[in-house]
């Protein structure tokens, strides 16, 4: 029978449905249980620390130190159960807190009952590995005794397959690495140990096995060996909460008080009702309504302990070991006798059943014990025959019997152990190999199971180990196959008896001279490498193989491992014994099974490992351009489902050419022609090119007239050839005063001209913001020289700037640029960018997605809600430590949505479905699940948001929705009404308005607030859907009006409530809401049809434009000029013209003032004395008045900066003149006289070094 899938390792299992509450809580009760020692060993409830100083028995209560001891490692259920002789009223407090994610919550849990487990919670970026106590994982099996705060313990994602590139030739034989999934930190919370096979329960709440599989009793539907741990699939999603291994076969508890039973089925000892082994988890028998609360199997028969404290049992009844009053046989659970004279209240607590016989613990603080009774294995003193009901072990005789009582059993092959209130361990039975634990008892060393032997009928004291303290107690036991283990409460493991497997885990090198036979308990070795302090937590032992729950968490196991029952190696080691502790390998690393690229099989490389951690080298085959699926079979603890990642052949390759865009010029560092892929985006060449007397302006498309007015956006998808020219501007150096002479008094006025400082540099693309409640417009851009520009309002810090210092930018200013070294520094600039509703996105040339505005849900990914102004790099979700890479970007009004460098979709922050109801906000990004069931998250070309819902573009031309669809939005044919809160999580697709049952494809999507726009890809034709026009269009439309007109456009931009579209004449539309002028038509009434918006200056003409943007209330567009043109709404300046006061504004675009190098002249000094006033002037020219100064040439000097740097000082000659008040008489010798002065200092100056007068070097 092929193996069953199960659920992978690395993803959730399917959630699981939350419990019925604990007592306290409301709703049903749930079980007492006693403390449990059926074989099974549980991890406990208590943190791992473990005083090394001995602890009384009679200490406070704990999972971990309980008064009543913790269980063997055998036959019952859990190996921390406890008796329970009066039934407490307490009430405890069970926490489930997550520090994390800063959430808990709690159960009510009455003393002595088990905590529920509850559904597992959810955390962006990570799976759950389960709750926690410390480093030790929770045991839901166990009874609760005080207040307990368990913690969620969490795996980040970034685990998922890998394949790198994730595209390559369409003829194929590149090589890809395939990086598997970093291991979970999960670990086990309860083991069970069997004859030749282990069973454990993990912290996900899954169930594994390992060992021999010759019955199936692996539960993996084979008879496969496994010599790791395997997952084992359960049907109808049960939860298991306790498991216990026999000889071949297996039982499972569930949490709904079920059993399951798989493997060997000869006597009939799975309880099915027949003989038929199974090889997968099958459930008893529930017509009855039987609530199970513990199980135990051995060889041939098994025994369950349900909530009203009856024992059940089933299977061989040889020597009456069912306990039914005979020696019948049983193929399904009977119920057990109750012992003779006890009263009605009594009940079971505890079982534990092994080869002829069965023990169990009752509310009495008494054992019983029923069939094989030859040697003294019942207990009560007599060594005959057997029993074949319950009757009573006798209490040690060195003990007051009205106050002891025993509170932990475990039975072995021929003898019992017994844990007694008092801490101390009993032993009874055959004393075969010593496994009694007391050196004055004979021992017996004969094989043969039917005698003679040496033996003790009534239970006796096994001593302490030698040098132990007076404080010592045991805390746990476990009766093996001839041998004997405990746990003191000093948190060491001790063992006697037959040591022939090294399953004591004791030094060789104290081995006794008598053999491998230790009549005394020997402390057990730690495992090699372990952090010490070191304890054990917990044992499991049957069959010569001892499985141990550390203090670190982990399982270690030693003894014989001829079936890989210790787990801990891919091989088996049949003739070679592990004395020392090793740790069981869970879990385990990832192994590849087979690769399909679109069903087609590859071959790949061994295992390789480098400074990321493992990978396969494989090649893929070659195929035709486009996306395929890449199946991943696999392994890890078992097999996995298959991982479907996405893999692209990339199309023709298409060449860019770089022109100088000046004739007989010479040109340096012109770039070489760049081969793109289709789809692909051509690289923003470095460094700029250079040319004499020129400054560079930036790379501008050329078009099929020749011209190049636009300037390239180097964020496109590359889709055919294409040339990019140069652009120049010439430098000019000439300064000028003017008038350039005057009065010695000063006082006239001058004015300083600076050199013309304009530059041809352009927007390549504009992103209008400004949508949350307060609507706060603002708008970036970037250009042609690879530099971000943002105008408008800076209240959060959306334009990069500190708010406390600028709450405004009037015109577009630069945006810093992110903090980087020095030589990244040189060569970065920005690709795209997007404004939100309050905050901004950005790529930059690195690649690194950037982020800063607001954040309070979480927009700006970075983990927080707390706002930036300085652009900062959003943090991978897959590796923290690394920043997030990007292709594609947008920002709405709360949320935020990006396109990795792998072509999938993330998105972050938050929907709202209107300004005061916001949904589930998520502060990193977080990938959108494919549609089509991969593993790796959809992949797209395009994503947009806005207000309430995301679209993306997939490579095919597919449209996906996910958010509210109160409107229609999501285009499913559904409309849920306004002010509905359901929200669709996962991307569905957009139904083509002809065919439902297909997909709509589109070139181009775009989100409004309640709207989307698309192109249609058949036709080119606009579509809506969602709120147009207050109708609901639940599918896209190209004719909502039902007019019989549709558009053709090339580019679409949504708003908040109007729209814009380019036709293939590059005209321009708008409709939709227009309080402000917002959609273009020169007046402020809505439309409700595309409307040709007006040209600049109202020329009568449409606005020809490359692009447009739409945001709540205002527009931009770049128009086919190349200039930035916006609309509508002024009042934070968004439209970046200062024409236009804030209280005003546009109903036709204006073109943005853009001075990307603005020049400003801060002050000048007349030699050493400086001007008081500057007057500023539009053209950046200032006006002053002169100071008074000697008759001569002055030296002025001019302080200026270049876009905000300050610029070596310009030096201008300016000529102070005499004054000559009077004439004729007195006045002519005056004049003569002024005229021999002039002379003078006119030699003067001629010896003076003179300065060039009307130039500076810029």
């Amino acid at each position: 029978m092929p193996a069953l899938r199960p659920a992978s390792l690395m993803w959730p299992v399917p959630t699981r449905r939350p419990h019925q509450k604990a007592p306290g809580g409301g709703g049903r009760q749930t079980p007492r249980v006693a403390k449990q020692n059926s074989g099974t060993i549980s991890s406990k409830a208590t943190p791992a620390t473990i005083s090394k100083t001995p602890q009384s028995p009679l200490a406070t209560p704990s999972p971990l130190h309980p008064t009543n001891p913790t269980p063997s490692a055998q036959p019952t259920p859990s190996d921390d159960s406890r008796s329970l002789l009066t039934r407490s009223s307490a009430t405890h407090t069970v926490t489930f807190a997550d520090e994390y994610q800063h959430t808990s919550s709690t159960q009510n849990v009455n003393e002595g009952s088990r905590a529920a487990r509850p559904a597992d919670p959810t955390r962006d970026g990570y799976l759950f590995d389960g709750w926690f106590t410390g480093d030790i994982a929770y045991d839901f099996s166990q009874p609760v005794t005080k207040d307990i705060t368990l913690q969620a313990h969490w795996t980040d994602k970034k685990g998922s397959w890998n394949l790198s590139p994730w595209h390559g030739p369409s003829k194929g034989g590149n090589e890809l690495q395939l990086r598997p999934p970093t291991p979970r930190g999960l670990k086990f919370t309860q083991i069970s140990t069997g004859d030749r096979h282990t069973l454990a329960i993990g912290s996900d709440g899954n169930t594994y096995g390992w060992g021999s599989n010759d019955y199936g009793q692996l539960g993996d539907g084979t008879l496969q060996d496994h010599y790791t741990p395997q997952l084992i699939t359960f049907p109808q999603s049960a939860h298991i909460i306790q498991v216990s291994a026999g000889m071949r076969n297996s039982l499972a508890l569930d949490d709904q008080g079920h059993i399951w039973a798989w493997g060997r089925n000869d006597s009939g000892q799975l309880g099915l009702g027949d003989r038929t082994r199974r090889t997968t988890p099958t459930m008893l028998d529930a017509s009855t309504g039987t609530h199970y609360e513990q199980v135990c199997t051995r060889e041939q028969h098994s025994m369950a302990l349900d909530s009203d404290g009856n024992a059940w049992a089933w299977g061989a009844g040889l020597y009456g070991r069912l306990g039914i009053g005979d020696t019948t046989n049983s193929y399904s659970p009977v119920k057990v006798l109750k012992p003779d004279n006890v009263p009605s209240s009594f009940k079971f607590t505890q079982i534990s059943v092994t080869y002829y016989r069965s023990l169990a613990l009752g509310n009495d603080g008494n054992a019983y014990a029923w069939g094989d009774a030859r040697w003294g294995q019942i207990g009560n003193g007599g060594s005959y025959g057997s029993y074949n009901k319950p009757v009573k072990v006798s209490k040690p005789a060195d003990v007051d019997a009205s106050t002891f009582s025993y509170t932990q059993i475990s039975a072995g092959y021929v003898h019992s152990l017994a844990l007694g209130s008092n801490g101390e361990v009993y032993a009874w039975g055959v004393n075969d190999n010593a496994a009694l634990g007391d050196p004055s008892h004979p021992v017996n060393n004969n094989s043969e199971a039917d005698g003679p032997h040496a033996y003790v009928a009534i239970p006796s004291k096994v001593v302490h180990p030698a040098g132990a303290p007076s404080s010592f107690r045991f805390t746990q036991i476990n009766a093996g196959y001839k041998y004997s283990l405990a746990i003191g409460n000093d948190g060491e493991v001790y063992g006697w008896g037959s040591d022939a497997d090294r399953q004591l885990g004791v030094d060789e090198s104290k081995k006794p001279s008598g053999g491998y036979n230790w009549n005394t308990p020997f402390q057990a070795m730690h495992p090699a490498n372990v952090v010490e302090p070191f304890t054990y937590q917990a044992i499991s032992s049957f069959g010569n193989t001892t499985l141990a729950i550390g203090s670190d968490g982990y399982a270690y196991g030693w003894g014989r491992n001829d079936f890989g029952n210790l787990g801990n190696t891919n091989n088996r080691t049949p003739s070679t014994q592990v004395m020392q502790a090793s740790r069981v390998i869970f879990p385990e690393s990832a192994n590849l099974i087979r690769a399909l690229f679109d069903g087609a099989s590859v071959s790949y490389s061994a295992m390789q490992t480098d400074q990321q951690g493992n990978y396969w080298s494989l090649k893929p085959p070659a195929h035709a351009t486009g996306w395929v699926k890449v199946v991943i079979s696999w392994s890890m603890n078992g097999p996995q489902t298959d991982a479907t990642l996405s893999y692209k052949y990339d199309g023709a390759d298409h060449a860019v050419n770089f022109a100088k865009g000046c004739t007989d010029c010479t040109v340096s560092g012109m770039p070489a022609q760049q081969s793109v892929t289709d789809g692909n985006q051509a690289s923003r060449p470095y460094p700029d090119p250079s040319r004499d007397g020129f400054l560079f302006d930036g790379w501008f498309l050329e078009d099929a007239k020749g011209d190049s007015n636009v300037a390239y956006d180097f964020s496109q998808r590359v889709t055919s050839g294409i040339g990019l020219v140069a652009h120049w501007s010439p430098v000019d150096t000439r300064w000028s005063i003017s008038p350039s002479q005057g009065n010695v008094l000063g006082g006239q006025q001058v004015t300083i001209t600076p050199p013309d400082h304009s530059r041809g540099i352009r927007f390549n693309q504009v992103s209008a913001g400004g949508e949350q409640d307060s609507v706060i417009g603002f708008s970036v851009g970037v250009a042609s020289d690879g530099n971000a520009y943002a105008w408008g309002n800076n209240q959060y810090g959306q334009l990069g700037q500190d708010p406390s210092k600028t709450s405004a930018q009037k015109t577009p200013t630069r945006i810093p640029l992110p903090d980087l070294p020095d030589k990244e520094a040189a060569s970065f600039t920005y690709t795209k960018i997007a404004a939100g509703g309050a905050h901004t996105l950005a790529i930059g040339s690195n690649g690194i997605l950037y982020s800063w505005g607001r954040n309070d849900h979480g927009q700006l990914g970075d983990n927080t809600t707390a706002d930036r102004y300085k652009p900062q790099p959003v943090p991978d979700p897959n590796n923290t430590s690394q920043p997030f890479k990007a292709l594609q970007i947008s920002a709405g009004a709360y949320d935020s949505a990006a396109i990795d460098d792998q072509g999938r979709v993330y998105t972050w922050g938050c929907e709202h479905n209107s300004y005061s109801s916001y949904g589930t906000a998520k502060l990193v990004p977080t990938l959108a699940k494919d549609p089509n069931g991969s593993s790796q998250g959809l992949h797209a070309v395009q994503v947009s948001v806005k207000w309430s819902f995301i679209l993306a573009l997939d490579e095919d031309g597919n449209v996906y929705a996910w958010g509210y669809n109160t409107n229609g939005q999501l285009g499913n044919g559904t409309a849920t009404g306004d002010g509905n809160a359901d929200y669709a999580n996962d991307p569905k697709p957009v139904q083509d308005p002809r065919d439902a049952s297909k997909t709509f494809k589109a070139t181009q999507i775009s989100v409004g607030s309640r709207h989307a726009l698309a192109i249609g890809e058949e036709d080119g034709s606009l579509y809506t859907w969602g709120k147009v026009n207050d109708t609901n269009y639940t599918r896209p439309t190209n004719d909502p009006g039902n007019t019989g007109k549709t558009i053709k456009v090339t580019c679409i931009s949504a708003g908040t409530w109007h729209s814009l579209a380019i036709d293939q004449d590059s005209t321009t539309w708008g409709w939709g809401w227009n309080q402000y002028g917002q959609t273009g038509n020169g007046n402020t009434n809505s439309q409700e049809t595309p409307t040709k918006v007006t040209g600049p200056n109202n020329t009568g003409q449409g606005f020809k434009a490359v692009c447009v943007s739409a945001a709540h209330n205002h527009s931009l567009a770049i128009g086919q000029d190349g200039n930035a043109y916006a609309w509508g709404k002024n009042d934070y300046n968004q439209l970046g013209n200062t024409s236009i006061p804030t209280t005003g504004n546009s109903p036709t675009p204006i073109q943005t003032i853009f001075d990307p190098t603005p020049l400003n002249i801060t002050s000048v000094k007349f030699d050493k004395t400086a001007v008081d006033h500057l007057v500023q002037n539009s053209d950046g020219s200032v006006t002053l008045t002169t100071p008074a100064h000697n008759p001569g040439l002055a030296d002025v000097i001019v302080d200026w900066t270049l876009g905000g740097i300050s610029q070596t000082q310009a030096h201008l000659t300016y000529t102070y003149e005499g004054v000559l008040p009077l004439t004729g008489g007195n006045g002519t010798m005056i004049l003569l006289l002024a005229a021999g002065l002039l002379a003078a200092a006119g030699a003067a100056a001629a010896g003076r070094h003179r300065r060039e007068s009307h130039s500076l070097h810029a």
